[in-house]
């Protein structure tokens, strides 16, 4: 394990422990273990660890203040997805909210997940952590929706521990293995106003290649809300796997839900068109504000040509009053030769 409380004051320098920390399995990164002076660069000496790093990493920890490069959380998810990480504790004590890079959503071998100060949008192309067994989420900001979809896409998962997390109102939780002493949900954000489990088992269903098969949702007219199994590896085309989970919706209730999706539809257009024409007025206006920009520099030019021009002009003034001086004095000059003559 990688718990050295040996000084870092060279820049991205890691002592060895036993001389082989670039093999071993278990990584703690705390900063306990750097000297304060290191403290500044602790992300990049996380950096460092990770790409020297040599072999499969079973267990990785992380525990800091705060991340000030939304970066390197990116490249140290995606180092760990590379070496099959199976325990991932990730604890951010301050600062804003970072969002958990898309790349944790493919760490299929992971066995244990613990996330603190983090926001979580969950990606598209995820099928669920298979292999999960315990989870702890704290000070995290989910959806209810996405929540009950990451809990749901964990079939293995054992343990849970929910604390301080917000945008949560209700909860319904359908894990078969999920072990009541274990499940721990406190000091949630705004109301929760009911949680619902589900530990009955669950049927298991395996397609042409021998895979547990995915439980997906359908929302085609015909079948809308409706689920179903199909093939983890669908996408291939070589499998075909197709069973329906949930019986055919008939009825007012196949109706409503049409009609709400409708809407909803209809809403998401609006919002669309809406955001259209807000983006057009607002190039407009700063169109606008460029050429009210450009005019006062155009005001501010002339105004300067004028206070040049007038310059030129109180000089010119001024020598032509010297002239006429001048001549006067020719003409007085002049006319007294003239009376000395006669």
């Amino acid at each position: 394990m990688f718990a050295t409380k040996r000084r870092c004051e060279d820049k991205y320098i890691v002592k060895e422990v036993e001389g082989k920390w670039h093999t071993v399995p278990h990584i703690i990164v705390d900063e306990n273990f750097f000297h304060e002076r290191s403290q500044r660069k602790l992300e990049g000496i996380i950096n460092y660890i990770l790409i020297r790093h040599e072999g499969n990493i079973e267990k990785f920890s992380v525990s800091v203040e705060k991340v000030k490069d939304c970066y390197n959380m990116k490249l140290w998810i995606w180092s760990l997805l590379q070496k099959s990480i199976k325990e991932l504790s990730l604890i951010i004590r301050r600062g804003q909210h970072n969002e958990v890079p898309s790349d944790l959503f493919s760490c299929q071998q992971l066995r244990k997940l613990s996330l603190c100060h983090f926001e979580v949008k969950q990606a598209h192309s995820f099928k669920g952590f298979h292999n999960l067994i315990s989870l702890k989420l704290n000070k995290v900001n989910i959806a209810t929706a996405i929540f009950e979809s990451l809990i749901s896409r964990c079939p293995l998962l054992e343990q849970l521990t929910v604390r301080n997390l917000s945008c949560i109102d209700h909860l319904h939780i359908n894990v078969p293995k999920l072990n009541s002493r274990i499940f721990e949900v406190t000091r949630m954000s705004g109301e929760l106003k009911s949680i619902t489990t589900f530990s009955e088992p669950q049927p298991v269903m395996h397609c042409k290649h021998g895979l547990c098969a995915e439980l997906d949702t359908s929302w085609t007219t015909d079948d809308p809300g409706r689920r179903f199994w199909r093939c983890q590896m669908w996408q291939r085309g070589d499998c075909g796997f197709f069973q329906w989970f949930d019986p055919e919706i008939v009825g007012r209730p196949k109706e409503l839900i049409n009609r709400l999706r409708s809407q909803k539809k209809a809403l998401e257009n609006r919002l669309k068109s809406q955001e259209a024409e807000n983006w057009v007025i607002s190039t407009r206006a700063c169109e606008l504000e460029q050429k009210l920009i450009d005019a006062n520099a155009k005001i501010k030019s002339l105004s300067i040509m004028n206070d040049v021009l007038t310059e030129k002009l109180k000089v010119v003034t001024d020598e032509q009053a010297k002239s006429d001086n001048h001549i006067l004095e020719l003409v007085t000059s002049n006319a007294k030769l003239t009376e000395q003559l006669v």
